[in-house]
């Protein structure tokens, strides 16, 4: 994950759902400060296990990225949460 100095500092976000694991590196090549692979909003309910898996296999190999996660008190946060810890 990125430092939260990066995040500080960074000048240009691209938000993208992290169910589409075909854009994460074309997005990381676009050249913005930050990229931010989207679980909340972007990822439909009945995807948001598939799109954890493909962000966890891209980060361990190796990428880095800011993750936006579901809220506290809905049905996905904890797994989110698993799901960043186990990085």
């Amino acid at each position: 994950m990125i430092p939260l100095r990066h995040l500080e500092a960074a000048r240009s976000s691209l938000f993208l759902p992290r169910d589409r694991p075909d854009r994460f590196e074309k997005a990381h090549a676009a050249g913005a400060n930050i990229v931010v692979l989207d679980l909340e909003d972007a990822v439909a309910s009945q995807s948001k296990d598939s799109a954890r898996k493909h962000v966890q296999a891209w980060m361990q190999l190796g990428a880095s990225a800011a993750l936006r996660i579901n809220p506290v008190g809905t049905p996905w946060h904890e797994a989110d949460l698993d799901a960043v810890l186990a990085l």
